[in-house]
């Protein structure tokens, strides 16, 4: 293994910034270093500040401890050079979270979803439920279907009662 390091100077801010990489035989990070010296004129900061600018609408970038990276945002794009090994962090593009909407804000908003969520059968309440659990077991790998299902019911119950309370508060 051979180290290749180049020191440039960024075009934007003119800060000197240095960039390391591995590679697998000294004449390899030779010819790296050469052309390096022509194509790194950007430094880490205003490359982070240029791709934060051209993110999607919806996306946003996020500096978070690089372990909750690689449990839980792997698959995400990351800014190229982000990683800070001091404080063990990287800068992660993630979609911006929308707000929720939960159903029992819907309940209580819109009287129309209200009846028909009051009006629903015993076996769509169980056919909800088991939508939910098959949804619940495939996304969790190990996750128990029968613990799931039961707790998947009793949600679409509480949901279903709750819009019958609604549905009759509305009509008194």
């Amino acid at each position: 293994m051979a180290i290749a390091k180049v020191t440039c100077i960024c075009k934007k801010c003119g800060k000197e910034f240095t960039v390391r990489v591995e590679k697998h035989s000294r004449r390899k990070a030779d010819a790296w270093e050469e052309w390096a010296k022509d194509h790194y004129d950007t430094c880490q900061d205003c490359y982070a500040a240029a791709k934060s600018a051209t993110c999607a609408s919806n996306e946003e970038i996020v500096e978070m401890h690089y372990g909750e990276y690689k449990r839980n945002y792997a698959d995400n794009r990351t800014v190229y050079g982000s990683y800070n090994p001091a404080t063990k962090t990287i800068k992660v593009i993630v979609k911006k979270q929308s707000p929720q909407v939960t159903t029992d804000d819907l309940i209580a908003q819109d009287s129309n979803f209200a009846k028909k969520v009051a009006d629903v059968s015993k076996s769509e309440m169980f056919a909800e439920a088991h939508r939910m659990a098959k949804e619940t077991v495939s996304k969790y790998a190990g996750a128990n279907y029968q613990v799931t299902f039961a707790a998947c019911l009793r949600e679409v119950y509480r949901v279903v009662k709750l819009a019958k309370a609604s549905v009759a508060k509305m009509a008194a």
